[in-house]
C-alpha cells in the first residue's frame, strides 16, 4: 500500500437526523407532558367548579378568595386562600366557617387519591347570634380515596388540636388533644348489600377543665372507638333531619364494637347496638363497664340488692358492668328508668 492510497468508508454516510433523534424524542415527550399537565389542570379546575356547584345545590356554599393550580410536572396542587363556607340546607344559615388556606394535592397519574392540608384557625358561627366555636391545630391533614361525590375511604390526622365554644351567655368550655385520627371506609364485605361503613377514632392527650372535674385528676385522657353504620349515606348532604329519617325508615343501625375512654386509672368502656324508633327517639342497648371509680363502685356493688336491681356485675378488680337501655322513649339501667328521651329531630 502506497502513501497516496486512502481508506474510503464502505456504504452510504450516516444520516444526520439520526444523531438528533434522541433530542427530538425528548423534546416531544416534554411538550406532551406539558400539554397533558395543562389538560389535567383544566379538568381539575372544572371538577372543582362542578363540586362547588353541587355543594351549593345541597345548601353548602363554598367560596375561595384566591385559587391557584401548580405542581408541574407530575402533581396537581390546588390552593384556596381565604376559604369560607355557609351551611344552609333549608335556605337559612345554620353554620358559617372560614379557613386561611386549604391545599389539595393529587398525582396526575392517580387522581382518585387526594391529599388535603388545612391551615388553622377555623371559626364556626351558628344560627343563633353568639354561638361560636373556634378550632386551631399544629397540623391537620386528610386523605380521600375515590370520587369526590362518593369517597371509598377518608382518613384525617391532626396534632395539637384545641377547641373552645361559647354562646350568648358566655364561654361553654374548651378541650384539647395531642393527637387525633379518624378513618372512615366502606365495609368491603357488606357495602353492596347493606351500605355499611366502618369508622375508627383514636385521640390521645385529651384535656379539659370539665373532664378533670368529672373524672378527677389533671392528666390527659385517651379515646379509642370502632363502630359500624349500616344503611348509611354520609355524603348525601340532605341535612341531619332528612338523612336521619331515611336512615331510620330503612332500618339503619349503629353498632359500637369498641369504645374505651381512659383517664389515669379510670376507664369507661361500652359496646352495643342502637337505632331510631318510629317516634324518632334513640332505641337500643349498650353494655357499659366502669373501672377505677372506687367510691361509686363500693356504694353500688357493695349492696347486693342494688346490684341485682340494676343488673350490675363485677367485671374484675375495681370494675363493674351493667346494661344501659333505650326503649319506648326511656333511658334505663336495667329495670330502673333514668329519664325520658325526646325525639332527635
Amino acid at each position: 500500500m502506497t502513501g497516496e492510497e486512502t481508506f474510503r468508508p464502505i456504504g452510504p454516510p450516516p444520516k444526520r437526523w439520526k444523531l438528533f433523534a434522541p433530542v427530538i424524542a425528548l423534546g416531544l415527550l416534554a411538550l406532551g407532558l406539558v400539554a397533558f399537565w395543562f389538560h389535567a389542570s383544566r379538568i381539575a379546575g372544572s371538577t372543582l367548579d362542578a363540586w362547588i356547584e353541587r355543594e351549593s345545590r345541597l345548601g353548602r356554599v363554598w367560596t375561595c378568595a384566591e385559587r391557584s393550580i401548580a405542581g408541574f410536572p407530575f402533581r396537581l396542587e390546588v390552593t384556596c386562600r381565604g376559604a369560607s363556607f355557609t351551611n344552609a340546607p333549608d335556605g337559612s344559615p345554620v353554620a358559617r366557617g372560614a379557613l386561611p388556606r386549604i391545599l389539595v394535592v393529587t398525582q396526575i397519574y392517580q387522581r382518585d387519591l387526594l391529599l388535603v392540608e388545612f391551615d388553622g384557625p377555623l371559626r364556626l358561627e351558628g344560627r343563633t347570634p353568639g354561638d361560636v366555636a373556634n378550632f386551631d391545630w399544629d397540623t391537620l391533614r386528610a386523605s380521600i380515596r375515590g370520587l369526590p361525590g362518593a369517597p371509598q375511604r377518608i382518613s384525617v390526622e391532626g396534632k395539637k388540636i384545641k377547641a373552645d365554644a361559647a354562646n350568648r351567655l358566655g364561654p361553654i368550655g374548651d378541650v384539647a388533644a395531642e393527637t387525633l385520627e379518624m378513618h372512615l371506609r366502606r365495609d368491603p364485605q357488606r357495602f353492596e348489600t347493606e351500605r355499611a361503613y366502618d369508622l375508627a377514632v383514636r385521640a390521645t392527650g385529651i384535656a379539659s377543665a370539665a373532664l378533670d372535674r368529672a373524672a378527677g385528676g389533671t392528666g390527659g385522657a385517651s379515646l379509642d372507638a370502632r363502630l359500624a353504620l349500616t344503611r348509611a349515606e354520609p355524603f348525601a348532604g340532605d341535612g341531619f333531619a332528612a338523612t336521619a329519617e331515611r336512615w331510620r325508615s330503612e332500618g339503619g343501625r349503629l353498632t359500637l364494637s369498641e369504645f374505651r375512654f381512659a383517664k389515669g386509672d379510670r376507664r369507661l368502656e361500652a359496646a352495643g347496638d342502637v337505632g331510631i324508633d318510629a317516634q324518632k327517639r334513640p332505641e337500643g342497648r349498650l353494655e357499659l363497664g366502669l373501672t377505677g371509680f372506687n367510691d361509686l363502685l363500693r356504694g353500688l356493688v357493695g349492696n347486693p340488692q342494688t346490684s341485682a336491681l340494676l343488673g350490675l356485675r363485677a367485671g374484675g378488680q375495681n370494675s363493674v358492668k351493667f346494661p344501659l337501655r333505650a326503649e319506648r322513649g326511656m333511658l334505663s339501667i336495667g329495670p330502673l328508668p333514668l329519664f325520658p328521651l325526646p325525639p332527635l329531630y
